[in-house]
């Protein structure tokens, strides 16, 4: 698994409009696995600081508990410019409120809200994005690419 900070090294320019959606919309979908195994999926709210990709979760939130017994996720973004798109995947980690303090120290804002108390840091393990060109007679046609995660 690697973090956002990974991410960003190795890929600048598609975590540089990743960061630009992220921003733009304060908004992606969190994909997580319930108990029985089925997908659940919920709108978060993800921020980046300090080089982690990050999540805040309410106490009583479906997500929290999934993520607490099995931290595999997947967050889709929603489409960016040239209708672009990004999935990440890998595993989620709960911060600690010594990591959560660190964390509020680095972000460019107050993004890090106190009536979230749970904070999990989103490991990358895989990174897939597509972007899409009008060439194909009007048709989008689409451009895929991946990275894969190795811890630094």
């Amino acid at each position: 698994m690697a973090t956002w900070g990974d991410f960003s090294t190795e890929q600048p320019e598609v975590a540089g409009w990743s960061r630009r959606i992220l921003a733009k919309y304060g908004l992606a979908y969190l994909a997580t696995l319930r108990f029985d195994g089925s997908p659940r999926i919920h709108p978060v709210c993800p921020i980046i600081a300090g080089g982690q990709l990050c999540v805040g979760l309410i106490r009583n939130s479906p997500k929290r508990a999934d993520l607490d017994r099995d931290g595999r996720f997947s967050l889709h973004c929603l489409p960016g410019p040239r209708n672009a798109e990004i999935l990440l995947t890998g595993t989620a980690h709960r911060l600690t409120s010594n990591e959560v303090a660190a964390l509020q120290k680095s972000a460019e804002t107050n993004q890090l809200i106190s009536d979230e108390p749970f904070w999990y840091r989103l490991d990358l393990g895989a990174v897939q994005w597509v972007t899409y060109d009008n060439k194909l007679k009007g048709r989008p046609l689409p451009t895929r690419a991946s990275w894969q995660g190795v811890a630094s």
